[in-house]
């Protein structure tokens, strides 16, 4: 019915919409609204506050990337337990280690005190030192190597 081809389509003009008329730009009504008292004194609290926040941050980040501490590392390069094939067993253990000790740090060095190690097997300890490392420092950025024995337990 709507589509049939012996009629013609119609339409109707639509009316256009009115274009409000302002009297004056933004800018005009920004400059007439004025601030409280306690509204201009709470902005500038939170800009002293923000700047602040601001510099006291930059400095922690400037400070950590000028230390920017690095933990120490310890490696076992070389380890060996001889004669656990004997009838004792762990009772006479002897365990042989060489060890290194890094500090990697540019600015920072290290006090270590004395150095105590042990070694388990199966919930059994099989050796153990005490005192093994008298106390020193570690340098900027050096590296300490000694080997070490640990006796089984008595």
């Amino acid at each position: 019915m709507y589509n049939s081809p012996d009629r013609l389509p119609i339409q109707y003009p639509t009316p256009e919409p009115q274009r409000l008329k302002r009297q004056h730009t933004p800018r005009y009504y920004a400059h007439r609204v004025r601030e409280s008292l306690t509204t201009r004194v709470s902005k500038l609290f939170c800009t002293i506050f923000l700047g602040l926040l601001l510099i006291l941050g930059l400095i922690a980040f400037i400070l950590w990337l000028s230390l920017r501490p690095h933990r120490p590392r310890f490696h076992i390069h070389a380890f060996t337990v001889p004669g656990l094939n004997q009838e004792t067993g762990f009772a006479n253990a002897e365990i042989t280690f060489n060890a290194t000790a890094r500090n990697a740090n540019h600015d920072i060095g290290i006090y270590y005190d004395s150095m105590d190690g042990s070694v388990y097997y199966k919930d059994q300890r099989i050796g153990s030192i005490s005192g093994y490392c008298p106390r020193f420092t570690k340098g900027l950025r050096t590296r300490r190597s000694w080997l070490g024995r640990l006796l089984g337990p008595p």
